[in-house]
């Protein structure tokens, strides 16, 4: 029938999966119930025409299998019908998008519904590209926030950057993609850009008169300013941003998100003093409120903590609430933070090794990301790791290089997560000795890197009879995964290798 063909047609500007709600955004006419788009789909389903699949959440999303989309695609433009179809599209996730863009701050941790439609906002996006509609920037900052979750920092950057190039008013979508692509040059390193991209959005925030997203924007603009060497004019910005927190006061969770921006800046200003009563205020206020905060601002919470710890040189501390951050939260672009603040607090408490090995993984991972920790940081990553090096020297630290090639980030947080706060070597030196000789084979294998069917390959074992030596090796030393044994089995035998060497020299004439 004409409803059930038009449907299908427009239905292909999902380039993956969609909702009831979607459908009915973008096939429904002027009138039409919902429940008759429903049962349009469940007729276009017994066709072969839609796939569904029921999510964990009980819901039922659909999809055109790839063939037929191809199809409805080309019919679509015969039609005449892909703008009108794009322009509903765009107008049902503009304000999935709000977040982003309204006057509260935007979320920086809840993007599960942005990524679930991800594959529909991208298709919009790259749609109001194409007609210079400025609703790109509406759309753009979320896409964004996404890439940069998935280590593609670059990408969302361009992206953000493409959406801004498109004309128009300054309005509230211009104002928070100048912020969004401020804060995204940041992350990379870029101070100058983020600089000009903050004050342009700080300016247009003003006009708009909405002071948390004010805040959020002079916070950025000062931290960008110390970054690049004047600190006098960051106390201004910085001053600013915190005088107008008062002008938020009514609004709990407008308050919680500027309080902890503007506490990151006071940290960033030296001025830890003001730091830690901001900090204060803002605890005081969410055990007097109740309630859950979300989950990025427990996490922004605990690693200002971290700072102000490592700050006042409170190393058991700072250790703790990283340790804790870690074990909650892996994703890398956290990640570098928390294995940042590590590794100056191994070089703190004497854990040289742990330091040298952090900092090189440290160092993948922001060249793989492009994401830069900033000068708080690197001053004292570069003052743990000068410590540490000249404790361990040049054949430690060749080690260190050679394991984090090994390591995945996976593994590495495992290990940090469930080991020993002190020890380099998370099992004692005695345990080596009761490892039989095929258990030290295996041990020395494991810490080449090889997989369980490599090593068995090699010892000419098969694959049960080495998971066999792994269970006893965990049951002599005391460790319970394979990147503990790993490490702890680098180390270990590189120190014995090294033993080994040194007495060859010495008696050798």
């Amino acid at each position: 029938g004409d409803a059930e063909s038009r449907a299908s047609r427009r239905l292909s500007v999902f380039p993956d999966g969609f909702g009831p709600q979607a459908a009915a955004a973008v096939c429904a006419e002027t009138g039409e119930e919902p429940e008759a788009v429903r049962e349009m789909l469940r007729r276009l389903e017994a066709r072969a025409l839609l796939e569904s699949v029921r999510q964990e959440d009980g819901s039922v999303r659909f999809r055109q299998p790839d063939p037929v989309r191809t199809h409805e695609v080309r019919r679509l433009t015969e039609a005449d019908e892909a703008d009108r179809a794009h322009d509903r599209l765009v107008d049902w996730l503009t304000p999935l998008a709000e977040p982003f863009y309204g006057p509260g701050l935007p979320p920086s941790a809840e993007l599960s519904v942005i990524r679930r439609e991800s594959g529909a906002l991208r298709r919009a996006l790259e749609w109001t590209l194409e007609r210079h509609d400025d609703r790109a920037q509406a759309l753009a900052p979320p896409l964004a926030r996404l890439l940069l979750e998935d280590g593609r920092a670059e990408e969302a950057r361009r992206l953000l950057e493409r959406a801004l190039a498109v004309p128009g008013p300054e309005h509230r979508y211009r104002a928070s993609t100048a912020w969004a692509a401020a804060w995204h040059a940041f992350t990379e390193g870029d101070h100058a850009a983020a600089l000009e991209r903050a004050l342009d959005a700080a300016r247009m925030e003003r006009a708009l008169d909405r002071p948390a997203r004010l805040i959020l924007a002079l916070g950025l603009a000062a931290a960008c300013h110390v970054e690049l060497g004047d600190p006098a004019t960051g106390q201004v910005l910085g001053k600013e941003a915190f005088c107008l927190l008062a002008t938020v006061e009514d609004d709990v969770e407008a308050w919680d998100q500027a309080a902890l921006g503007v506490t990151e800046v006071l940290i960033y200003l030296g001025d830890e003093e003001t730091a830690v009563s901001l900090l204060d205020a803002y605890r005081t206020r969410a055990a007097a409120t109740g309630g859950e905060r979300p989950v990025y601002s427990r996490e922004r919470e605990s690693m200002l903590a971290a700072q102000i710890a490592l700050a006042q040189e409170e190393a058991p501390r700072a250790e703790s609430i990283l340790l804790a951050a870690l074990h909650r939260n892996s994703g890398h672009l956290r990640r570098i933070w928390l294995v940042c603040g590590l590794a100056i607090v191994s070089a703190m408490r004497g854990n040289h090794f742990r330091t040298l090995l952090l900092a090189e993984m440290l160092e993948r991972w922001c060249a793989a990301t492009k994401i830069r920790a900033e000068q708080w940081w690197q001053r004292r990553l570069e003052k743990a790791l000068a410590v540490s090096r000249a404790a361990c020297g040049a054949e430690q630290a060749l080690r260190a290089r050679r394991l984090a090639s090994q390591l995945t980030p996976e593994a590495l947080s495992s290990w940090l997560a469930e080991g020993p706060a002190r020890d380099t070597v998370p099992a004692p030196a005695v345990a080596a000795a009761r490892l039989t000789g095929r258990e030290r084979e295996v041990v020395a294998l494991l810490a080449d890197g090889l997989t369980n069917y490599q090593m068995g390959r090699r010892l000419g074992i098969s694959v049960r009879t080495v998971e066999t030596h792994l269970d006893n090796i965990r049951k002599k030393t005391g460790l319970r995964t394979r990147a503990q044994i790993g490490i702890w089995a680098f180390v270990r035998l590189g120190a014995d290798r090294a033993d080994r060497a040194d007495r060859v020299v010495a008696v050798v004439p």
